[in-house]
């Protein structure tokens, strides 16, 4: 089973209303089946998250995300986001309950 990643910087665009639009809009019309959004919006600049996720959750996608500080030094948090379809995880945890059946049955 092939899976379509996608990773992109996107530069604290889930901080601003149309640049989240603009990424939201690109990431539906490419339909991956997991993607990470690295520096997703800035610390303290939250406020689109919750439409941003009702979005992606209605789309198909289980959501994960949290803040996370660049090892560069820098003063700033950002915020990482990862999404993924939810038929890709059954698929997978299927996948993975067959080979695990599979293997208690050979040995």
């Amino acid at each position: 089973m092939a899976i379509d990643v996608l990773a992109w910087n996107v530069l604290d665009a889930f901080s601003d209303e149309q640049r989240a639009r603009g990424v939201l809009d690109v990431t539906l019309q490419q339909r991956p089946d997991v993607a990470v959004f690295s520096e997703a919006w800035r610390e303290g600049q939250e406020g689109l998250l919750d439409n941003v996720y009702g979005h992606l959750d209605k789309a198909g996608y289980s959501i994960a995300g949290g803040l996370y500080e660049d090892d560069d030094g820098r003063e700033d948090r950002h915020g990482i986001l990862a999404i993924v379809r939810r038929v890709v995880m059954g698929d997978l945890r299927g996948g993975l309950y067959r080979a695990t059946q599979a293997l208690s049955t050979i040995g």
